[in-house]
């Protein structure tokens, strides 16, 4: 089972791939082009990597299997797990029989590495001028399948996945919703995720399939394919409100994205460039060229990292759990329960303070113990519940111990 659920045809890849780890909760970077940031990134607690480079043609980087296996067996020597690129260019005029034995090559080059995760079918296929047919997508995915039947493969949307990416569906056993919200507009905000979550989750969800949220780390006014420079690209919105995300704004959009049944997240991204326009530097989110954004990034990738067991369980049902909080409230809360302990794991989606009462029911918890994570502060209790006070945006985390007499 992955995430512990199952999903089509993909059983045995994860029994195979994580039996030390049956409950592999992905906490993933984006655009990890080049493979000595691998240290430094695992050490900041994520446990997955992707990079464009396997998906085109990057001057810098070279996209070739041998270069493509070179980058799995450092990324297994740093501990990391990889989301494998196609190089696909899969319009209505490509030849379809050079993009499939593309596809065959790869995956028999590749399908066997033991730190392998999944293949990366396409980036928002829907928004590409033309649209990618889902047709053309079905029979990419079913030529990995037919050659490698164990591994996901995953497409990625920065719109709306309802009914304009329920035709790509049958193509992939994974979807990444990225919608970027902060800097996009004057009026975007972090809670703006939740539609972008949300549709996927209601259309895939129920057909066996996983939804894993990407979640903005870096200042869209320094991605070029979005502000039109250089100016060939025409016709690009210009954004005027770009910024990087604060810590606050990271952590948040990460539990919101796991609580809206994101099963993981990807933080998105971490080298950004686009070496075939002249001038293009992109964004750098790195250590060595942006320690401030690193340390905020790194910050909510290690404290998720310590709660994997925690998040990766699964979440029950509030009221049977004896939880009880406010209707009328801005804060949204999942329960989790692990190792005999309960977990609420709590967010403010408004940008204001609010003081909110938590209820416990006295038959489930006759003796709580009430500790604030991290760092296990404890909270006082009296009368069956406890009170608290969030920041604007701000996720709390508490773990409930029952004291036996």
């Amino acid at each position: 089972m992955l995430f512990g659920i199952s999903l089509l045809g993909i059983n045995t890849w994860a029994a195979k791939a994580y039996e030390d780890s049956p409950s592999f909760f992905p906490i993933g970077l984006e655009a990890v082009e080049d493979p000595r940031d691998f240290p430094e990134i695992a050490a900041a607690g994520f446990n997955l990597v992707h990079g464009y480079r396997f998906e085109g043609a990057y001057e810098k980087y070279p996209n070739t299997n041998r270069s493509a296996r070179a980058y799995l067996d450092a990324a297994q020597k740093a501990g990391l797990r990889v989301l494998m690129g196609l190089e696909l260019y899969l319009d209505n005029k490509t030849p379809r029989e050079k993009e499939l034995a593309h596809i065959k090559e790869r995956v028999l080059a590749l399908k066997d590495h033991p730190v392998l995760f999944g293949w990366k079918l396409y980036d928002e296929p829907a928004e590409q001028d033309p649209p990618v047919s889902s047709k053309n997508l079905q029979w990419a995915y079913q030529t990995v399948k037919q050659f490698d039947p164990i591994h996901p493969t995953t497409i990625s949307t920065a719109d709306e996945a309802d009914e304009k990416y329920a035709p790509y569906a049958a193509a992939a056993d994974i979807l990444i919703p990225d919608h970027l919200p902060i800097g996009l507009t004057a009026d975007s905000t972090p809670p703006d995720i939740a539609q972008y979550i949300d549709a996927p989750v209601r259309v895939w969800v129920p057909k066996g399939k996983v939804v894993i949220a990407s979640i903005q780390v870096y200042n869209l006014a320094k991605d070029t394919l979005m502000v039109g420079n250089p100016p060939t690209l025409e016709g690009r919105v210009i954004l005027t409100h770009g910024r990087y995300p604060t810590y606050e704004e990271i952590r948040f959009m990460a539990y919101y994205a796991i609580m809206l049944e994101s099963k993981g997240v990807f933080l998105n991204c971490y080298r950004y460039t686009y070496d075939a326009f002249e001038g293009d530097k992109g964004d750098d989110v790195s250590r060595k060229n942006n320690p401030s954004q690193w340390a905020r990034i790194s910050r909510v990738s290690s404290e998720l990292k310590s709660l994997i067991p925690i998040l990766s369980a699964p979440t029950q049902d509030r009221k049977k759990a004896g939880v009880e909080i406010e209707d009328d409230t801005s804060i949204d809360m999942m329960v989790k329960q692990h190792q005999g302990k309960t977990y609420l794991v709590t967010v403010n989606w408004s940008p204001d303070p609010v003081e909110v009462e938590i209820g416990l029911a006295s038959d489930r918890f006759p003796n709580p113990h009430i500790a604030f994570l991290p760092g296990g502060r404890r909270i006082s209790f009296d009368r069956g519940s406890f009170n608290d006070r969030w920041s604007g945006y701000d996720v709390r985390i508490y773990e409930i111990a029952v004291r036996r007499p």
